[in-house]
């Protein structure tokens, strides 16, 4: 019976020591990894960087959501990483210890860069615009146009397979004392270079806008709508302008010049 007694602690002793030696790195240390948040968004460079906190000397690679390996081992000497990632979606960090015993599996999403801004811009006459989000995407090409903005576009067969697109939601207000013609008066946006993007535009520098085309808006009273900017270039719009035209209440009455509104 003794030796039942003794046997029985011994082999939950071995067992505990390897389970324990499994859990260290090559110091004897517990092996950690951690990243600093499990969901990061793009910048305007469409780049998205996520920091990476383990061991010293441990290694990581990224997987990404079929689990194929995208980014070979790279080792970590200071315990500390910014892993840079160029596409959105979600991804797995695999951090492993320097002895390679322990591997710790860290789930990341990376979203397209999108900023809340409630901001408005300068008057051009009556008008005035009120930015109230801005969202950047890489687009993928479909075979045939999929929704308003790409049936509109005149040169949809010259867009790469990999484009660009830009979203604003807006608000255009018309602070005056008459209606305003949005068909006979227009504003086109213009990005960060300086390029002023047209809605008969070429692939590299295209817009549709929803509140172009419809019913005037009265005084006092604004309109929401949302403008695409596509190009098959990568683009931003930080400093966003828009050009207008002069500012028409019908096709015979002039009611404003035409100007740049810019964000203040």
């Amino acid at each position: 019976m003794k030796k039942k007694f003794m046997l029985v602690p011994m082999v939950a002793l071995l067992a505990l020591g390897l389970t324990a030696c499994g859990t260290k790195d090559s110091q004897g240390k517990e092996f950690k990894a951690s990243l600093a948040k499990s969901s990061v968004m793009m910048d305007s460079d469409y780049t998205a960087t996520a920091k990476l906190k383990t061991n010293k000397n441990a290694t990581y690679t990224i997987e990404n959501s079929k689990g194929n390996e995208i980014q070979g081992e790279r080792k970590i000497k200071t315990g500390k990483a910014d892993i840079e990632l160029k596409k959105t979606g979600k991804y797995t960090i695999v951090a492993k210890s320097d002895n390679g015993h322990v591997t710790k599996n860290l789930p990341l999403t990376v979203k397209p860069y999108e900023v809340t801004l409630n901001k408005a811009t300068n008057s051009v006459g009556p008008l005035q615009f009120v930015i109230k989000s801005i969202k950047y995407q890489e687009m993928t090409k479909t075979k045939e146009p999929n929704n308003d903005a790409l049936f509109n576009m005149d040169n949809y067969a010259s867009l790469n397979k990999h484009y660009y697109q830009v979203v604003i939601n807006y608000e255009v207000r018309n602070n005056g004392e008459q209606p305003v013609d949005v068909q006979s008066t227009s504003w086109t946006p213009t990005d960060d270079n300086g390029t002023e993007y047209q809605d008969d535009g070429s692939a590299d520098s295209y817009f549709y806008d929803t509140v172009v085309g419809g019913s005037k808006i009265a005084p006092k009273q604004h309109r929401a709508g949302s403008i695409y900017m596509i190009s098959n270039n990568k683009f931003s719009v930080n400093n966003l302008k828009f050009n207008v035209s002069e500012i028409w209440a019908n096709d015979d009455d002039k009611i404003g010049d035409g100007g740049v509104a810019q964000l203040n």
